[in-house]
Formats: C-alpha cells, sequence, structure tokens
C-alpha cells in the first residue's frame, strides 16, 4: 500500500510541477524536477535528456527517481538508502531498491547524498562536467540483472 501511494504522489508532483524546474516541498515529500540532465553508459555515450525527477518521501525514507531519456524510454525507481562506503577520504552512499515497471533490483552510488538532489543540486553546465566527475560526483545506477550500468548528471537551476 506505502508503494501504491509513492506512486500516485509521485504522478501528482509530476503534473503538478511539469513545465517546471523547483522545488517543491511539503510535510509528505520534497520534490526537484530537471529540465536537463546528462547519462552516460557504454552503450550509448553521452546523451542529453530533459525530466530527472528525485522525490523524497519523508514519512517512509523512500526516494522516487525518474529518468526520461526519450519519448517511450523511462525508468522509474523506487529506492532507499542502505549504508555508507568509507575508503580513506572517499565516501560512498549505496541505496537499493527496483525499477517500478519491471521490478528489477537496481543499486544506485552518489558521493553526495541522494536527498542533495531534491534541493537543485547538480552541475552548471554540461561544460563543467570532467571526465572524473562522471566516475566520482554523478548518480550511478546500476542494475544486475540486465547488466545495465549508466550515470546521471543533473543540471542544476540557476
Amino acid at each position: 500500500m506505502k508503494k501504491i501511494l509513492l506512486i500516485v504522489a509521485l504522478t501528482l508532483i509530476s503534473v503538478i510541477a511539469l513545465g517546471q524546474n523547483e522545488v517543491f516541498e511539503n510535510e509528505l515529500i520534497r520534490f526537484c524536477r530537471y529540465e536537463k540532465a546528462y547519462l552516460k553508459s557504454d552503450n550509448t555515450g553521452i546523451i542529453e535528456f530533459s525530466n530527472f525527477e528525485v522525490l523524497y518521501d519523508k514519512k517512509n525514507s523512500i526516494y522516487g527517481v525518474q529518468v526520461h531519456v526519450a519519448e517511450g524510454t523511462k525508468f522509474d525507481f523506487i529506492l532507499k538508502y542502505n549504508k555508507t562506503l568509507r575508503e580513506g577520504k572517499d565516501v560512498l552512499y549505496m541505496y537499493e531498491g527496483y525499477r517500478k515497471i519491471s521490478k528489477e533490483r537496481s543499486v544506485v552510488l552518489t558521493r553526495t547524498k541522494l536527498s542533495s538532489y531534491t534541493n537543485n543540486s547538480g552541475f552548471s553546465s554540461k561544460e563543467t562536467i570532467t571526465e572524473t566527475d562522471w566516475d566520482k560526483q554523478t548518480i550511478m545506477f546500476t542494475l544486475p540483472e540486465s547488466f545495465t550500468v549508466f550515470s546521471v548528471a543533473p543540471i542544476k537551476d540557476r
């Protein structure tokens, strides 16, 4: 039932935020929609896309992430914080969950907490993203069952 409520809330917020690039927050959720983001994978290289969304369900401590790469191509995730990984000064935040439609297991790694992306966090422009950033400062998605790995670099609203 909680998952259905999250899906309904995410859909409603998406409709409300359509055409906006801003943060929305109330006592139940925090939401941010990015008009522009870049996706990098071994299969596609780097592609620009619009409509990247991050939602945090405060009551259930669940994240909803939507990546709308192209018309008809959408990655929609339900994620929960799992643990923080540390190696020296390097820190990685791990989130686990699944892709909504296929129920495929998903693992997301970030150097910045996923919650920061509900606050319009990201890169200033594509030109400011270095090769090192793709490895260290983006949101890294892994879908182990389909051997899919890609990174997303959202462009924050100025």
